[in-house]
């Protein structure tokens, strides 16, 4: 089978592919994408050029990986390109959440506080080990009160696939969780602008369903099908039909009275068929087989042994890139990742000293000369001099925001950092700091044995001025040695 899409007025030639014709770019700048999406036995991979009037899907890749061993050879075709591309990883965790909250209007960030508050009831993990995206929604009636979604995810599962990355010299910029990409799939795909639609995404493992309105998600429910095979699951479908059509009425009872104008779904061929049918017995609403949207052009080399529904939410990824390129943001945001290495805070210091270095420069020699023309000459000297220096510029004014956002925080992370390792006994070695909104610290790292930790470690902590209420919470024996957590507070006023 192609990769390919079945819209009729795009067509050309008997497979249905698409017709790759001229791409008009309107003088606009194309930029590359790299989405990745790691699943229990498989990577996937899709390269396009986003800009313009279109998504161009150059290439789209399928590979084998071994749950606990290294990453495919195979990633390392896409380490050069990832140099200069927009790189993002899929989401797709079992225990992701998406919640629409009530809460009223507020500044950005309040609003992120009070949902912070919620995450405490909402996720069935602690918030301080989540990743997590809010956004607010533009009101459906006038009578209803303001609504904020939010998505979450577990921060280990993200982790450890950026880590799978990073080890194969790949590094990802960002994170965006797939049910908000299955939606703006289906949303790109919608004949009138305030449509509502139902995409469903069958898959051997779960079924995920995501309702969009008006370009906007607003409803997400996973339906868990715990099959090995393909065939077991095509016994289900039935099954699977009725839970669909109970989340639908249970869409248009908490949510909004309008039904969805179409429920597009999206999977393995013969899987989607077999649900189309099971769901028209159940539902009366219009159920038809998704098709790539018209934006979507797709090189007939990018993956010729696999359909288009294979990469339904990596496709999704990258329509959403193309949007936000263009201005538009609020169907699938990108979650920043959270920065918790100090190599990679050094990395954005220097970005950003670099940045007003050059500024400064320029500033004093323009300043230097009193003639327009002299002023002019050297500004633009400058410019070409460090051009080879500011090619990630472009997003400076989004990393000055969180660097802003960190350094106002009361205790930073690198002082914290700092402050723990006067602290901590030769041997130990912390991997990982993590802060929960009540300023309760979680620290991980390697030990060669228990009783440094739980003895000489919290010991110390407590004569230290510093930190507070030291609680060792034990010890994992992991593949490159013994790995500790414990928790602690810092002391008010101590590092300010």
């Amino acid at each position: 089978m192609k990769l390919r899409s079945e819209l009729p007025q795009r067509r050309s030639g008997s497979e249905g592919r698409l017709s790759l014709g001229s791409f008009p770019f309107r003088g606009s700048r194309r930029r590359h994408v790299l989405v990745f999406e790691r699943t229990c036995t498989r990577w996937k991979v899709i390269e396009a050029e986003i800009g313009g009037d279109s998504v161009t899907v150059l290439r789209a890749q399928i590979m084998e990986r071994q749950p606990d061993g290294p990453p495919p050879d195979a990633l390392s075709r896409f380490v050069e390109l990832a140099k200069t591309a927009e790189v993002i990883l899929l989401a797709n965790s079992d225990m992701a959440v998406c919640r629409l909250l009530q809460l009223p209007d507020a500044p950005p960030d309040q609003t992120r506080r009070m949902v912070a508050l919620r995450l405490e009831t909402e996720l069935p993990y602690p918030p301080a080990e989540s990743l997590w995206v809010c956004e607010r929604q533009r009101p459906i009636a006038a009578a209803r009160p303001p609504r904020v979604l939010v998505m979450a995810s577990p921060a280990p599962e993200i982790e450890q696939a950026e880590a799978e990355l990073r080890q194969a010299g790949i590094r990802c910029r960002s994170v965006q969780f797939d049910f908000a990409a299955l939606a703006e799939l289906a949303a790109t795909s919608a004949v009138a602008e305030q449509d509502t639609l139902a995409a469903v995404c069958v898959e051997t493992r779960r079924t995920t369903l995501a309702v969009t309105r008006a370009g906007e998600l607003c409803y997400v429910r996973r339906i868990s099908t715990a099959c090995d095979d393909d065939s077991t699951l095509s016994s289900r479908l039935p099954h699977l039909a009725n839970e669909l059509d109970q989340s639908i009425q249970d869409y248009l009872l908490r949510v909004d009275s309008s039904a969805p104008a179409h429920i597009l779904v999206y999977g393995e061929q013969h899987l989607s068929e077999g649900l189309i049918e099971a769901l028209k017995t159940r539902v009366e609403l219009p159920v038809e087989l998704a098709t790539a949207p018209g934006i979507l052009r797709i090189s007939p080399d990018a993956a010729p042994e696999h359909p288009f529904t294979d990469f339904a939410a990596c496709l999704g990824v990258v329509i959403a890139a193309h949007h936000r390129l263009h201005g538009r943001r609020e169907v699938a945001p990108a979650v920043r990742r959270r920065r918790t290495a100090l190599a990679e805070f050094r990395w954005r210091r220097r970005l950003v000293l670099i940045s007003a270095n050059v500024v400064l420069l320029a500033a004093f020699i323009a300043g230097s000369f009193g003639v327009r023309a002299a002023k002019l000459e050297s500004a633009d000297r400058v410019v070409t001099q460090v051009q080879p220096y500011l090619a990630d510029l472009e997003q400076l004014e989004e990393e000055v925001s969180v660097l802003q956002e960190e350094r106002a925080k009361k205790r930073p992370m690198l002082d914290v950092l700092l402050a723990l390792a006067k602290v901590m006994p030769n041997g130990v070695a912390i991997a990982s700091l993590k802060v929960d909104s009540k300023d309760r610290i979680t620290i991980s790292g390697k030990t060669p044995n228990v009783e440094l930790v739980s003895d000489k470690a919290v010991s110390a902590m407590e004569a230290s001025p510093l930190f507070r209420n030291p609680d060792f919470l034990g010890t994992t024996r992991e593949k490159d040695g013994l790995m500790f957590r414990m928790t602690c507070e810092v002391s008010k006023g101590a590092l300010e």
